[in-house]
């Protein structure tokens, strides 16, 4: 009787199974591209390591209020690497890191929004960087402000196809570097490019670009796992006492992990997971 019923109803048959093919397709296909970026995400925090944390002005911030009021604090300034450096006994490593876009050229071709980075050298003592060629820029390249870049695939796909870019010139809003290294290929995360960057000496980017553009990120890498915790309230006394913040008042900047940021994360792509399966 119900094969009958579906053999005469021909349309409505056809209808109802469309129905469910779309809402199983549809929430299958939801979960997974959720999982699929919550994983990249991950793989790319993983980077970080178990015991580095990251110091910067405005921390996790969850909201629009929190945001505005972030804005009125002071950035962090260079001076405080040293003395984090010197001040902190449970703190193996400190580096410094600021990010800005800019268009990128060579010749005719030319990338615009290209995220350029400006770190010092020991900044891959703290965060793993995966190199496909060459080499990446020294502490003798800080000291000397050297104009040197190491650059993502993309920027070689787009401005060098078909040729070795290593010692090749490109112009960061037509002032000239030398590519001295290419990363591995990373791909795309939530629709971003990630390799489309390139990263330079920490006081070339401040010559360069201006202290007004730079908004920095203190990572600090403590000796242990066991003593992240104690090397995170080592780093908020000492910038408290730098920053004159009163006993009474908040921290005016923001430390965390990349295990704090994966939770933040997973705690928005649960409520829009259970939001966009309902819909």
């Amino acid at each position: 009787m119900a094969l009958d019923a579906l053999r005469v109803n021909k349309l409505r048959t056809s209808l109802t199974l469309l129905g469910v093919i779309i809402g199983v397709s549809s929430v299958i296909t939801i979960v997974s591209a959720l999982e699929g970026l919550s994983q990249s995400i991950k793989t790319e925090l993983e980077s970080l390591g178990p015991t580095t944390f990251i110091v910067n002005r405005f921390g996790l911030i969850m909201g629009h209020d929190a945001f505005m009021d972030a804005l009125k604090r002071k950035p962090l300034k260079y001076e405080y690497m040293a003395a984090i450096e010197k001040g902190c006994e449970d703190c193996e490593k400190v580096a410094i890191a600021s990010f800005h876009s800019r268009e990128v050229k060579v010749g005719d071709r030319k990338l615009k929004r290209v995220t350029i980075g400006g770190s010092t050298a020991n900044l891959t003592d703290i965060v793993d960087v995966n190199l496909a060629q060459g080499r990446l820029h020294t502490l003798q390249d800080d000291e000397t402000k050297s104009r040197v870049a190491f650059v993502g695939p993309t920027i070689v796909e787009e401005l060098f196809p078909g040729a070795d870019p290593i010692g090749k010139t490109i112009k960061i809003d037509n002032i000239k570097y030398e590519i001295i290294g290419v990363a591995k290929k990373r791909g795309a995360m939530a629709g971003e490019d990630q390799d489309k960057f390139a990263y330079i000496p920490y006081s070339a980017f401040v010559r360069d670009f201006g202290s007004h553009h730079t908004e920095p990120d203190i990572y600090v890498k403590a000796r242990s796992v066991e003593k992240l915790p104690t090397a995170m309230d080592q780093v908020r006394v000492i910038l408290r006492s730098l920053r004159h913040v009163p006993f009474e008042k908040e921290d005016d900047f923001g430390i965390f992990t990349a295990d704090a940021i994966m939770e933040a994360i997973s705690d928005v792509t649960k409520y829009i997971r259970l939001g966009l399966i309902g819909i």
